[in-house]
């Protein structure tokens, strides 16, 4: 039997902290990054929730206003 060794693969990605929403992939070459970054363009980070997609940003936004 042969084994096959290959470079390991280095995956990048971005979870939602509310939902669990997962953006990801491979990481090729530098335009990978930018790819990650205009995918994610709409997700926030702030340090009570931590990453949160478009949609769950809204959602805190609305609370954090009602109280």
């Amino acid at each position: 039997m042969i084994h096959i060794i290959k470079e390991a693969i280095i995956w990048c990605e971005l979870v939602c902290s509310h939902c669990g929403s997962v953006i990801g992939f491979d990481y090729k070459d530098s335009k990978t990054i930018s790819n990650l970054k205009e995918k994610t363009k709409g997700w926030k980070y702030c340090d009570e929730e931590g990453n949160l997609c478009p949609e769950c940003y809204k959602k805190y936004v609305k609370l954090r206003n009602t109280k």
